[in-house]
C-alpha cells in the first residue's frame, strides 16, 4: 500500500532553511544550510542587482559592497528565499 504522497509543499523552502551570520557583517558572510544552493543574487535597498554567484560556497566575501542594507535571494532548484543583511 502507498502511505506517503508527494505534494507541492514537499519542494518548498523557507527562510528558516538558510541561516546567515554574522549579521551585521563587514567582509564576509557565512551560509548555514542543508540545501544545495544553485545561486545567490544580492540586491541593494533600491532593488538593483549588485552581485551574483552560481553554486555559492558556504562563505562569501562581500568586502567590495558599500555599507548598507542588502537583500540576498537564494535559488534552490528554482525555489527562492530572500533574506536581509546589513553590511557595515
Amino acid at each position: 500500500t502507498i502511505t506517503d504522497t508527494l505534494s507541492i509543499e514537499d519542494n518548498e523552502i523557507s527562510a528558516k532553511d538558510i541561516k546567515l551570520f554574522p549579521i551585521p557583517t563587514k567582509d564576509y558572510l557565512n551560509i548555514s544550510t542543508p540545501l544545495v544552493l544553485d545561486a545567490l543574487i544580492i540586491y541593494d535597498i533600491n532593488g538593483k542587482q549588485v552581485f551574483k554567484i552560481k553554486s555559492p560556497q558556504r562563505r562569501i566575501h562581500i568586502q567590495s559592497l558599500n555599507s548598507g542594507v542588502y537583500f540576498i535571494k537564494f535559488d534552490v532548484d528554482n525555489n527562492f528565499v530572500t533574506k536581509r543583511i546589513v553590511k557595515l
